[in-house]
């Protein structure tokens, strides 16, 4: 049986300015940043195959933080669809 992980980006820049962000490129603010952090303490020892994101930089950004811990020590290559 597989297992989806669903995990949103942390707190942006602009979400803590309470502005819409849309498609508007804006990275992690430091409580993002911990946002993320936790939730990868909270996935650190379930199986990671592949992990899917937006280009935006906020949500490479969770991803990265949220990996970084993770019981695999797998490295992250980053792939980007030929447009």
């Amino acid at each position: 049986m597989g297992l989806l992980i669903l995990l949103r980006h942390g707190m942006s820049a602009w979400n803590k300015a309470n502005l819409f962000t849309g498609w508007v490129d804006v990275p992690l603010c430091q409580e993002g940043i911990m946002e993320a952090y936790k939730a990868g303490e909270q996935i650190k020892n379930f199986p990671v195959d592949v992990v899917y994101c937006s280009g935006l930089i906020r949500s490479v950004m969770t991803a990265m933080i949220a990996l970084s811990n993770h019981s695999s020590q797998k490295v992250p290559v980053v792939q980007h669809a030929d447009d």
